[in-house]
């Protein structure tokens, strides 16, 4: 931004992109490997809480400097964050390697299928808990990009501009507030309770039928209930996604899974924006329907979850230290299962050669 480069902006969110995801792929095995079986719905939602916690912050003070010290220094005032991220990812890899060996932590086992084979042998559960991910998220953060002008146009269109946008930013700041406060205490309660498929399956209900209503619904509420299908949503979705893969692969599969999150968050923006462009001022309608089409089709994928989860003894509904002891269980069945028919195989092969 202080050189006035486009293509050192662009690098520079390339760059920050895959930094900034790769760190959320290595804190969530990370913290699996301290809290699986135990409080790990806790653990990841105080994680998320930090995270939403730093996006309201940010919407509230990169503004502020802006308008006092111009945009460069905003700019440096992240960058000066970004300093304090590395510095907390370098002390908890520390804190790891000291007190993990310390205390007995077993070694995350490696995968000798990375990469796009370890992909592929990903359990048909995951797949559908990675379609779930693309399209709720794909639902929810490419609305908060266009949120202000939807509400500055429809619901606040008889105020002035200024009181207008202040409003807007005022309702806008309920979904991450909302997620930064409740996803700890949700994840609590999903340690202790379960029902992981049953809330993937009611976050999206509540998805659709809030863009259903939202052209008449007062802005502050159905900011409120985004803001709660967020919290829901990430407080059952990324534990869940350890109770369906072996250990071995939880990297790859929250790999895979960040991937196609922001592959959905990529693309759905540019739907948006050519919906945008192509409508009157103040017609959100198309855009609208969008969004309720991705609400309809992770419900669907939230049904598929719930209906294997019945397949697999409802792993996914019980409570976090049952699912662990389950989870292991299924998965060392089905490694034994495969192995059993690869021995199989082999002597098959071997008979058919001789």
């Amino acid at each position: 931004v202080t050189q006035a480069s486009w293509p050192l902006v662009i690098a520079g969110r390339v760059l920050f992109g895959v930094g900034g995801e790769s760190i959320q792929v290595a804190q969530c095995c990370l913290l699996l490997r301290w809290f699986k079986g135990k409080e790990v719905a806790f653990a990841l939602g105080v994680n998320l809480s930090f995270a939403r916690g730093g996006s309201v912050i940010n919407d509230i003070l990169s503004p502020w400097i802006a308008s006092r010290y111009g945009a460069g220094d905003a700019f440096w005032f992240g960058t000066l964050l970004c300093f304090g991220s590395c510095a907390s990812n370098i002390l908890s890899v520390a804190l790891d390697l000291i007190h993990g060996e310390a205390i007995g932590l077993p070694e995350a086992p490696t995968n000798a299928e990375s990469g796009l084979l370890g992909a592929l042998s990903l359990r048909r559960q995951f797949w559908y808990l990675c379609g779930l991910c693309v399209f709720l998220y794909s639902a929810i953060l490419p609305f908060n990009n266009i949120a202000s002008a939807f509400f500055v146009e429809t619901a606040f269109a008889d105020l002035p501009l200024l009181e207008a946008q202040q409003r807007a930013g005022n309702v806008m700041s309920i979904l991450f507030l909302a997620a930064a406060l409740g996803t700890p205490v949700f994840g609590l309660v999903i340690d202790n309770v379960g029902m992981r498929s049953q809330c993937l399956v009611g976050c999206s209900a509540v998805l659709t039928v809030t863009y259903v209503s939202m052209a008449s619904a007062p802005p502050a509420f159905s900011m409120f209930c985004l803001g709660m299908v967020f919290m829901v949503f990430a407080g059952a979705l990324w534990p869940a996604i350890a109770l369906v893969v072996a250990e071995k692969q939880l990297g790859t599969a929250y790999g895979v899974a960040t991937a196609a999150q922001n592959g959905g968050l990529a693309f759905t923006p540019l739907v948006v924006g050519y919906l945008q462009a192509n409508s009157a001022p103040g017609d959100f309608t198309e855009i609208l329907t969008l969004f309720t089409l991705c609400g309809v089709v992770g419900g669907g994928f939230a049904v598929l979850i719930w209906h294997t989860n019945q397949e697999t003894n409802g792993v996914l509904d019980l409570p976090s230290d049952q699912a662990a002891e389950m989870a292991a269980l299924m998965l060392a069945e089905d490694d034994e299962a495969a192995a059993m028919l690869s021995a199989g195989k082999i002597k098959k092969d071997i008979a058919a050669y001789l």
